[in-house]
């Protein structure tokens, strides 16, 4: 369901994953994430973030799902960090039937070390 002017669906899913390997995505995300914070006068990386999880349904075609038994919903668990101007900083995602403690940890252990996240000192969760 590509645009008629895109390449093949072949080329593109290859240099789509290729990217998602290499953490191009990811970089560019921080980036923006700069330039839009110092656009704004804020720092360029947050020193609040704001963590939550949704559980998603999938289908049996999308991979391995789990019950997330306080949302009464089968499916996938995204966490999620973002900055206090709503700003993605970090996806992980994980099994619906970890709990959102466990998640959250797996998320800072993830992060831990990383050059966008060294000036955070604070962590609300929703």
């Amino acid at each position: 369901m590509l645009p008629n002017d895109f390449p093949p669906h072949e080329s593109v899913s290859y240099h789509y994953y290729k990217w998602i390997k290499n953490g191009v995505f990811e970089r560019v995300n921080i980036e923006l994430n700069k330039l839009y914070r110092a656009e704004v006068g804020r720092e360029e990386t947050p020193s609040a973030l704001i963590v939550d999880s949704q559980t998603a349904a999938t289908s049996s075609a999308g991979g391995p799902a789990e019950y997330d038994g306080n949302k009464k919903k089968k499916g996938r668990k995204r966490n999620i960090f973002v900055d206090t101007l709503g700003l993605a900083g970090y996806v992980f995602i994980n099994e619906a039937n970890i709990h959102d403690l466990q998640g959250a940890k797996a998320m800072f252990m993830a992060v831990n070390g990383k050059e966008n996240f060294k000036r955070v000192e604070l962590v609300f969760a929703a």
